[in-house]
């Protein structure tokens, strides 16, 4: 099932002409890791590049001794540390599962055999990449010309269930607000969205 949903996000996705199917799942492994697992910690080297079909994870990175976080990842999204994998140096940032998370991964060796063997998963990798590349740019942009009301409103929409499953310093820590401030603006949200009360 993991490897299926993955190939249908790539065959949406990206140009799949020349996918040779068995040598991708050849390849690849399915995983599954439970809530609070840690899959990287800062200072490590990533050896694994991951698809996600369902569940959550966070990246962070420790400043004065606290977990700043840097992003979060949810189905249908790869993630990685990014930098860390592709050059096998060691990373600064950490990776962590908010919930139950499933999907599939690769190695770093694995896929560089699967790019010598057929020279399609080249271009199949420049694609993600380009893609991934593009997304950040656009989120980071997004979220710098916003105020904090306004990114509130964005993790929310990018991630509909995240005040359920994240907790709340470390949403704050990512939307660059306090935690006293981050509960103002959720309670204002919360206010305006509830229905209006009915007359007697």
């Amino acid at each position: 099932m993991r490897f299926n949903y993955f190939l249908n996000y790539l065959k949406e996705n990206f140009s799949t002409n020349g996918l040779d199917e068995v040598l991708l799942k050849s390849h690849v492994q399915g995983f599954q890791f439970n809530k609070k697992t840690e899959l990287l910690h800062p200072g490590e080297i990533c050896k694994y590049f991951y698809f996600i079909e369902e569940g959550m994870v966070r990246t962070y990175e420790i400043r004065d001794n606290k977990e700043d976080t840097l992003n979060y990842y949810r189905s249908g999204h790869f993630f990685s540390s990014f930098r860390s994998f592709l050059h096998q140096v060691p990373c600064a940032e950490g990776i962590i599962c908010e919930n139950e998370v499933r999907g599939v991964k690769i190695s770093y060796n694995e896929l560089l055999s699967l790019r010598r063997s057929n020279p399609y998963f080249n271009q199949l990798s420049i694609q993600i990449y380009e893609k991934l590349v593009i997304e950040l740019y656009d989120e980071l942009n997004a979220y710098r010309k916003s105020t904090a009301d306004e990114r509130y409103d964005l993790i929310n929409s990018s991630h509909p269930k995240i005040s359920t499953i994240s907790l709340q310093k470390n949403i704050a820590s990512f939307l660059g607000v306090t935690n006293s401030h981050y509960s103002a603006i959720k309670h204002k949200a919360l206010k305006q969205h509830l229905p209006p009360k009915s007359g007697l």
